[in-house]
C-alpha cells in the first residue's frame, strides 16, 4: 500500500496473493484461505478463515477473486464450479465484522448488483456461460439464461463481469482472440435477450463500461462505443397520473386508480377481486398494439404491490390473430410467493410471429390469496423495439 500524495510505501501483504479491494477506507483482501480487513495504515480490523469440508476441493470462496462491495455486506465469488469435489459457492460476509452471512451461487466473474438482485456467471469447459439473476438476500434464482453459441464455439465472457443499467444487464462475449465479440442486453427482469451486437473485432481483456448514456467495450482495435438507446414507449401514461392508459381488470377484478400506495409519481391503480372464488387478479391492455410487425420484440413491465402474502406475480404478452380467434403461445414471466407491503418489477416480452396480430400485455396475481388480496400497479410500461 502506497501513499497517494508521496508514493512513500505504507505498508504492505506477505504471502497473502489476491487483489485488494479499498473502499471506505478499509482495504479488503482475499487470500486463498483466508479473507481479511485492514484499515489503510496497515491495522488488522477483522479475519475470517473460508469454511472448508471433508472431502471438498475448493469450498465457498475458493481461489483469490476481487472481493466485492454492496450495501454494507462483501461479496468473495469463486470461479469453480458446484460439483461431487467443490461447492465453491459465493460467500456473502458483513464488511464491518467479517461474519459470513450465507453462501450464494457460484460466479466466474465478481457480481453485478441492483438493490436487492445480484447478476452471477459461471462458465464449464466447452460451453457458453450461463448468466443468472439471484435475490441476494436468500440466493434464489429469478432466471438463469445461457448465451447463444457463436457458430465454431462456445460464447463465453472475458473475465469482466456484466453491467446493470437502465433495466438491462450488458456483457461482452467472445469466441476466441480472432473472432469479433458480442455485445449483448439482457432484461433484468426476465432475462431475455433485448440486444446482441457483432462487435468490429475481437474483444480485449477489460470491462463494459457505462457513461454519459455510452457503452464503452474493449477490443482489439481499441475501445469501441455504443449508444444506449431505450425502445419507443407505447403507452402515453405510463404512470397512471391522468388516468388508467387504457388498462382494464382482468375477469373477476375491480380496477380503480389511487393515490395511495404508489411506487413514484401521485397516482396508481389497484384491483379488488369481485368473487370469493376468484384466483386471478390483474390488469391488460387489448388496443396498445392492433397490428404487430413480424419479428419485433415487445416488452410488458409494471412495478406491483400485494397488500397480502400468498400470491404468486406472473407477466406476459399475449400475441393474439387480428379476430381474437386463435392465441399463438408466449411464455409468461412469474415470480413465487411476493411478499406484501414490497413493490416488486415484473416484466415479459414477446416477439410477434407475423405481421397484423394483436399483441395484448398482461400483469396479475395469483393464487390462494387472491381472492381476498388487492394487488397495486404503478409504473407499467409497453415497449418495442
Amino acid at each position: 500500500m502506497l501513499d497517494a500524495a508521496t508514493g512513500a510505501r505504507k505498508f504492505e501483504f506477505t504471502g497473502a496473493g489476491g487483489t485488494p479491494l479499498v473502499a471506505g477506507g478499509v482495504v479488503y483482501l482475499n487470500a486463498s484461505t483466508v479473507i481479511k480487513a485492514f484499515t489503510t495504515a496497515g491495522t488488522l480490523l477483522w479475519s475470517k478463515t473460508k469454511p472448508v469440508r471433508t472431502g471438498v476441493v475448493f469450498g465457498p470462496g475458493a481461489g483469490t477473486a476481487l472481493p466485492s462491495l454492496h450495501a454494507g455486506e462483501l461479496y468473495i465469488t469463486s470461479p469453480y464450479a458446484e460439483n461431487a469435489t467443490s461447492t465453491a459457492r459465493t460467500l456473502a460476509l458483513d464488511a464491518k465484522t467479517g461474519k459470513i452471512l450465507r453462501t450464494l451461487p457460484p460466479s466466474a466473474t465478481p457480481v453485478a448488483f441492483d438493490g436487492t438482485t445480484g447478476i452471477v456467471t459461471t462458465t464449464a469447459n466447452n460451453d457458453s456461460t450461463v448468466v443468472s439473476a439471484i435475490h441476494l438476500p436468500t440466493g434464489s434464482v429469478y432466471w438463469s439464461k445461457k448465451l447463444t453459441a457463436f457458430r465454431d464455439g462456445p460464447a463465453v465472457l472475458n473475465q469482466a463481469p456484466p453491467v446493470i443499467s437502465n433495466g438491462l444487464v450488458w456483457m461482452q462475449a467472445s469466441r476466441d482472440t480472432a473472432t469479433p465479440g458480442r455485445l449483448i442486453a439482457l432484461d433484468e427482469v426476465s432475462g431475455s435477450t433485448r440486444n446482441t451486437v457483432t462487435q468490429p473485432c475481437p474483444p480485449a481483456t477489460g470491462p463494459v463500461v457505462i457513461a454519459q448514456r455510452r457503452i464503452l467495450t474493449p477490443s482489439n482495435c481499441g475501445v469501441t462505443t455504443f449508444t444506449e438507446t431505450k425502445p419507443p414507449q407505447l403507452l402515453a401514461d405510463s404512470g397512471f397520473e391522468v388516468g388508467t392508459s387504457g388498462w382494464t381488470p382482468l375477469p373477476g377484478g375491480a380496477l380503480s386508480r389511487v393515490t395511495s400506495p404508489i411506487h413514484r409519481g401521485s397516482a396508481a391503480v389497484r384491483v379488488m377481486p369481485s368473487a370469493a372464488s376468484q384466483y386471478t387478479t390483474g390488469i391488460t391492455h387489448g388496443s396498445v398494439v392492433r397490428n404487430s410487425v413480424a419479428g419485433r420484440l415487445y416488452v410488458v413491465s409494471c412495478w406491483v404491490r400485494a397488500v397480502g402474502d400468498g400470491l404468486d406475480l406472473r407477466a406476459v404478452v399475449r400475441e393474439y390473430s387480428q379476430d381474437l380467434s386463435t392465441e399463438i403461445y408466449q411464455p409468461p414471466t412469474s415470480f413465487a410467493q411476493i411478499p406484501a407491503g414490497t413493490w416488486m418489477q415484473i416484466s415479459a416480452s414477446g416477439r410477434a410471429t407475423a405481421a397484423g396480430h394483436r399483441m395484448i400485455p398482461q400483469v396479475y396475481a395469483t393464487g390462494a390469496g387472491a381472492n381476498t388480496t388487492a394487488t397495486v400497479y404503478d409504473d407499467c410500461s409497453f415497449t418495442s423495439g
